[in-house]
């Protein structure tokens, strides 16, 4: 069993990319939460790994992860 946090982070699973909920405190102390939601959908006639590459990406943009790197040919 896979464990996120609410670091609103994106993640592959069961033929799925999601974005993780995400958990603000205020100044003041009090907190806010977002939930979770399915960004897309995998076919299973695309590539085996497009669904943790597209949420690689999508980490990439948003909070400059690096990307992994191209498997060599």
């Amino acid at each position: 069993m896979s464990v996120h946090t609410c670091d609103g982070r994106y993640h592959f699973k069961n033929g799925k990319v999601w974005k993780a909920p995400t958990e603000k405190i205020q100044s003041d102390g009090r907190r806010s939460l977002s939930i979770g939601f399915s960004v897309c959908r995998i076919e299973e006639h695309v590539s085996g790994d497009a669904g943790p590459r597209i949420a690689a990406a999508l980490n990439h943009v948003e909070f400059g992860d690096p990307l992994p790197k191209e498997p060599s040919t």
